[in-house]
């Protein structure tokens, strides 16, 4: 797992396998990223340890002038992206920690929060793809129900909210009768760092970080899921935010929590009323 060097540094970066919770390691120290980029490609190092001056990103620059950007939304787990990818949907990457093609392509057995969304029975979704949807990675969104929820980006999106019909619509429009603009929350967020540095230390330990569901992951990291990954963008868009928001930690109920993948099908659920938790990461 690259990300567990990039945050211990050494003597991390040349073991072939690493024990997720190292002994004598309390706290993880954020010193192996120009290491492990070294290791990858000579000369690496000064990219990862680089950033962008906001006149160099001017989208990002007024979106957080204008909304928020939260300062403490952290990757779900230490690998890589599809893993992260799952807990936006699931809580829980059921215990993979790499993109294993043949477990993608076989197809995960968790519940997700469009599940959940459709088991109560009056609340719509819509998911809108460029590429192959990663939801169908899940077996269950391979379901004949399901296909009329999947809507090309370029095709429909722009379509769909041009004339109100995104799924949130009907549900807010029946309640409130307002411009869908105004009952719209965006959130843009990465699924992993990219091996980009960052100095703050990642979260870890079963007191502070809930294993979702238990699981293990396999040979070779026996890996707890007890620990969340380095920070990642996260931005906040909707009328109903005032400009310049900085968001550092949730505000309760426990004095641990933090955002992460979790947070936003915690957020669904709560929105929704939903009866049931997915694993304890959205609990």
């Amino acid at each position: 797992m690259i990300g567990f060097a990039q945050v211990y540094g050494t003597p991390f970066i040349d073991a072939a396998t690493t024990p997720i919770t190292p002994p004598g390691v309390p706290a993880s120290p954020m010193t192996g990223f120009a290491q492990q980029a070294e290791k990858e490609k000579a000369g690496m190092s000064g990219t990862v340890m680089s950033g962008f001056r906001p006149d160099a990103v001017p989208v990002y620059r007024e979106l957080v002038k204008e909304f928020a950007v939260c300062d403490r939304w952290f990757a779900s787990n230490p690998a890589s992206t599809q893993p992260n990818r799952l807990f936006v949907h699931s809580t829980t990457s059921h215990g993979l920690v790499s993109n294993d093609t043949k477990v993608l392509v076989a197809g995960l057995p968790q519940r997700t929060i469009f599940d959940a969304l459709h088991d109560e029975g009056f609340v719509s979704f819509g998911i809108y793809f460029q590429y192959l949807p990663s939801t169908l990675f899940y077996r269950n969104l391979r379901q004949l129900k399901y296909a009329g929820s999947f809507h090309a980006f370029d095709l429909d999106f722009r379509r769909h909210c041009q004339e109100g019909k995104l799924p949130i619509y009907e549900v807010y429009e029946a309640l409130r009768s307002r411009p869908q603009w105004e009952e719209t929350l965006l959130v843009v967020t990465y699924d992993e760092h990219g091996g980009f540095y960052n100095h703050v230390p990642t979260p870890a330990g079963a007191d502070v970080v809930p294993s979702p569901d238990g699981i293990v992951s396999a040979a070779p990291f026996f890996f707890g899921f007890d620990r969340l990954d380095v920070r990642v963008p996260a931005l906040l868009v909707s009328p109903w935010i005032e400009p310049g928001i900085v968001l550092h930690r949730p505000s309760g109920p426990y004095p641990t929590l933090e955002f992460e993948h979790s947070s936003i099908p915690a957020t669904v659920k709560k929105l929704f009323n939903l009866r049931s938790f997915l694993t304890k990461r959205d609990t």
